[in-house]
C-alpha cells in the first residue's frame, strides 16, 4: 500500500501574536498598546509674587510697574500677587483702585501702608529721603509675606518687558543650583564693595569676607533662607554698627548694610533682567543689554513719567519710555 505523507504545519508560535503596524517616515517604532495609566500630573504652579515700595513722589511709577509687569507677563499674570507699600495711611484705598484699574483686574493688588520699622535701627541719614522707612522695606519682605518661598522686589522707576515668570523661574533654579543663596540680583562687577561701597579697611568688614556690589531695585529673595538665616536681624546689626561708628563703616544709602548681610549668598542674573540706563554717565554693560532688556531700570532725577524733564534733559537711550495709556483713567485721588 502506499503511503501518503501528512501535509507540513507551522510551527506553533511562542508568545503573543505579532499584528502588523503601518510605519511612517517618523515612527520610532510600533505603535505601542493602549495603556490605562493617568496622565502625567502638570507641574505646580505658585504664586508670583512682587513687592514694590511706593513713596508719594513715585506713586505714578508704580502704576507703571504694574502695569507693565502685568502686561509683560500675559497668560501667567493670573499667578501675580502684587503687595504695594505705601507711606500714606489714608491713600492705600485709592492706591488700590487705581493699581487695580492699572491692571484690568487681570492680578490680584494688595496695599498695605509700611511705617513701622521701630524693631530696625534706622540710620539718621543727612539725606532726608534715607530716612523714609520705605527705603529699607524690602528688608521685610519674609515678616510681609510669612508663608511665601519667593518674591520679586521692584523699584518704581523700572520697565517690565519680559514675562515675571521667566524671572521667578530663573531665580528658582540658580537657588537650587546655590542652596546657601538668599537673594538673586544683577552684580554690578564694576564696582567692587571695597571701592567706595562699604569701608574694607575696618577690620569688621574685612572679617565679612567675599562680598558682591548689585543694584538691589530688582531683587529675587528666597524667603526661606531669608528667614531661617536671620538676614533682617543682620541688616540691622550693620546699620547700628554704622551708627556707632558715626558713619565709618559706609557714608550713605540703603544698599551697603544690604551688601554686608547678603555677603557671598548670591546669585547672578542675567543683566538684562535689570539694564539701567539714566541721564547720568552710561557703564559699557548698560549700553550692551539695553536693546533686548527683560526690565528696564531708569535711576537718577529723570523718571519715564516725568515728560517735562525727559524732555529737557533729552537722556541717551530714552526712546518712546512710556508706555502706559490708562494714567489719565487710573489717577490716583
Amino acid at each position: 500500500r502506499k503511503h501518503t505523507p501528512a501535509p507540513t504545519r507551522a510551527p506553533t508560535p511562542v508568545g503573543p501574536t505579532q499584528v502588523p503596524t503601518t510605519r511612517m517616515p517618523t515612527d520610532e517604532g510600533p505603535t505601542p498598546p493602549p495603556t490605562t495609566l493617568a496622565p502625567a500630573a502638570a507641574p505646580m504652579q505658585h504664586d508670583i509674587n512682587v513687592v514694590v515700595a511706593c513713596s508719594k513722589a513715585h506713586y505714578t511709577g508704580a502704576l507703571a510697574v504694574v502695569a507693565s509687569a502685568t502686561n509683560a507677563t500675559r497668560s501667567q499674570r493670573h499667578r501675580l500677587r502684587f503687595l504695594l507699600l505705601v507711606d500714606d495711611a489714608a491713600k492705600v484705598e485709592s492706591i488700590g483702585r487705581a493699581a487695580r484699574c492699572a491692571v484690568e483686574n487681570k492680578a490680584q493688588i494688595a496695599v498695605k501702608h509700611f511705617h513701622d520699622i521701630s524693631r530696625f535701627p534706622a540710620p539718621r541719614a543727612r539725606d532726608p529721603r534715607l530716612r523714609d522707612p520705605l527705603n529699607y522695606a524690602r528688608f521685610f519682605v519674609g515678616e510681609l509675606l510669612p508663608s511665601s518661598q519667593r518674591c520679586i522686589y521692584l523699584d518704581t522707576d523700572v520697565f517690565v518687558e519680559r514675562s515675571l515668570a521667566d524671572l521667578d523661574d530663573a531665580a528658582r533654579q540658580l537657588f537650587q543650583e546655590k542652596p546657601n543663596s538668599v537673594i538673586a540680583a544683577v552684580p554690578r562687577d564694576f564696582k567692587k564693595p571695597c571701592d567706595g561701597v562699604v569701608n574694607c579697611k575696618l577690620p569688621m568688614v574685612r572679617s565679612r569676607g567675599e562680598m558682591h556690589s548689585f543694584n538691589a531695585g530688582v531683587v529675587v529673595f528666597e524667603l526661606d533662607r531669608w528667614r531661617s538665616t536671620k538676614r533682617l536681624d543682620s541688616v540691622a546689626r550693620w546699620i547700628s554698627r554704622n551708627e556707632v561708628s558715626q558713619g565709618k563703616v559706609y557714608k550713605l544709602g540703603s544698599n551697603p548694610p544690604f551688601v554686608l548681610a547678603v555677603g557671598p549668598d548670591l546669585v547672578r542674573l542675567d543683566p538684562r533682567w535689570n539694564c539701567m540706563r539714566g541721564i547720568h554717565r552710561q557703564h559699557a554693560h548698560n549700553t550692551r543689554c539695553w536693546g533686548g532688556a527683560f526690565i528696564r531700570h531708569y535711576p537718577g532725577g529723570a523718571k519715564p513719567w516725568d515728560e517735562v524733564e525727559v524732555t529737557r534733559k533729552h537722556p541717551p537711550g530714552w526712546a518712546a519710555p512710556w508706555r502706559f495709556p490708562r494714567r489719565e483713567t487710573c489717577g490716583i485721588e
